[in-house]
């Protein structure tokens, strides 16, 4: 009986935990501003549930659009009737930006909540699956505690109510390693078959979770010990992986041609990507797929600028996402996750099952020189978390629980600081969200969402004529009074620009936090806004600075 009362109440809890982080993901999804890319992807959706996501680039996977496109399938947004069509070449992010402009301010308000609700059935369901393993790999105390370190998560929860694939992926990630594990001993056709369906889930998540096919493929192999029955269960995984996707993207499917072989190889696509590619011409690949991976392998062969502490660099860098996870991770979490490697050798294949999940994104991550925020490499949070389960577990079994609810509280109170901007956050040991600009940049900063911040705070402080300069996916005008801002343009062509370096007179700014280290522009206009870099902002609302550029004194007797 007491233990029939003991499931019963960590059921309880868990629902709790679950009924909370749900509430404060619907408060963000409600009053966040649309990010920078949200609008390509709520357009996408759209055109997704009527039969029409035909547009350029198509490299935005389908499950998001899945998952939240019904939400906004007949909404009063204001899209092109005959947006969409066989033989359209129109492109999605032109597209989406006419949208945001002749839509009205009720029914992107709308739109925008409508299709971000449904999401957050994506990070919920990392918490339940946390919660599942942790109680499975050590003590049910521990699922819970885990679950509550995930939805307490600054980046976690700052991105958890977004139109984005990002939390997607963790959960598919996560449920393709839990299926390994959970269906290890079972017989290889039940292995495979549901090994296969997580790894084509992850690849409709997430173009990068491709790689979970050939893993996949890999691990029934090895589970199977015998060639007799390892070629057939591996064949049966790759079917039921394409089967997954091939439905998902509605079954618009083409066999390619030598040209796009001939394109792919112009690219600076793995070897493997390119090899694997021959088969689709003989096999359909779905068109949307393809037009992914012909995008992400382009994108891959052109130059990029990354900020890291206080530098431009072309390329990427090795220790990118160690830095990122040092001062982004919060505190709480760096502790126990430090304390969690220390203690795992003692734990064996538990341990393996936690770290190697984690390392193997983190290496590919680094290795493909996208390095645009730490978002990119959310999957491996999940399995940082079952890291602190180690150490978690350890301390309850020598009396020292009081150190695990030291390390919660901590990480509430600095969740709590960052909410609900929590993209934005830079942990306290890293000098705090101010600092932040001073280590990286780009979505590690914002990426859009504090306009209705930025309104507050300019109605506070009862400024008006702000000089906005602003990076976000969203119209300014549906947050901010007239009268109280002037719209500016980033240098994003030289005919925008003010000089090489913005000169400003007197007055009032809000300047994004992305633009400063000037990444985000051509080599030319890197240091566009180094009189704001130079200046303490008067206040930051959210992903926005804002500033008071003083007029000039004048000397007596001049």
């Amino acid at each position: 009986m007491p233990l029939i009362y003991a499931a019963r109440r960590e059921r309880i809890a868990l629902c709790v935990l679950l009924a909370m982080t749900g509430a404060l993901l619907g408060f963000q999804a409600r009053t966040l501003s649309l990010t920078v890319d949200e609008p390509v992807h709520l357009l996408s959706a759209y055109l997704y549930w009527n039969g029409r996501d035909r547009l350029e680039p198509g490299d935005f996977p389908p499950l998001v659009k899945l998952a939240g496109g019904w939400a906004i399938r007949n909404s009063t947004l204001s899209v092109a009737p005959d947006l969409g069509y066989p033989g359209d070449t129109r492109k999605e992010w032109p597209e989406a930006a006419g949208m945001i402009a002749r839509s009205s301010h009720k029914a992107l308000a709308d739109a925008t909540f409508r299709a971000r609700l449904p999401l957050i059935v994506f990070p919920l369901a990392t918490m339940f699956l946390l919660w599942r393993w942790g109680r499975a790999l050590f003590s049910p105390a521990t699922g819970l505690t885990l679950a509550a370190l995930f939805a307490l998560e600054p980046t976690a929860l700052g991105h958890g109510a977004l139109f984005k694939n990002d939390h997607a992926a963790a959960f598919t990630y996560l449920l393709f390693w839990y299926t390994a594990w959970s269906q290890w001993n079972r017989p290889w056709p039940r292995f495979a078959a549901l090994l296969g369906l997580a790894a084509g889930l992850g690849a409709v998540s997430k173009l990068s979770l491709l790689v979970l096919i050939p893993v996949a493929i890999v691990l029934v192999t090895f589970q199977s010990r015998r060639i007799r029955t390892a070629i057939p269960a591996a064949a049966l995984a790759l079917a039921a992986s394409y089967a997954i996707i091939v439905t998902i993207y509605l079954f618009d499917v083409r066999q390619l041609a030598e040209s796009d072989l001939a394109a792919l190889d112009r690219t600076s696509a793995p070897v493997a990507v390119k090899t694997a590619a021959r088969v689709f011409q003989f096999v359909p690949v779905a068109n949307n797929m393809w037009r992914g991976v012909m995008t992400l392998s382009v994108d891959a062969s052109l130059p990029k600028y990354i900020h890291v502490l206080g530098t431009l660099r072309e390329g990427g860098h090795w220790l990118y996402f160690g830095l990122a996870a040092a001062v982004k991770g919060a505190a709480g979490i760096l502790i126990l996750f430090v304390a969690g490697l220390m203690l795992m050798w003692g734990f064996g294949l538990r341990a393996l099952w936690c770290v190697g999940p984690m390392l193997l994104y983190a290496v590919l991550a680094t290795l493909s020189g996208f390095q645009l925020g730490l978002r990119l490499i959310l999957p491996c949070l999940p399995f940082a978390i079952l890291v602190c389960g180690i150490a978690i577990h350890q301390a309850s079994l020598t009396g020292l629980r009081y150190l695990t609810a030291a390390c919660l509280l901590l990480l509430s109170a600095e969740s709590m600081s960052a909410y609900p901007h929590g993209i934005g956050f830079f942990n306290f040991l890293a000098g705090g969200t101010a600092r932040g600009p001073h280590y990286l940049s780009d979505s590690n900063l914002g990426w859009g969402g504090s306009l209705a911040t930025l309104s507050a705070a300019i109605e506070r402080l009862n400024w008006t004529d702000v000089k906005l300069f602003y990076f976000g996916g969203d119209t300014p005008y549906r947050f901010l009074k007239d009268g109280r801002f002037q719209f500016m343009a980033p240098p994003w062509a030289p005919e925008l620009a003010q000089g090489e370096r913005f000169r400003p007179t007197p007055g009032y700014y809000a300047v994004s936090a992305a633009f400063l280290s000037g990444q985000l522009f051509s080599p030319r206009y890197k240091d566009y806004f180094e009189v704001f870099r130079q200046m303490a902002p008067v206040e930051r609302a959210g992903s926005i600075y804002l500033y008071q550029v003083p007029a000039p004194s004048v000397r007596k007797g001049s």
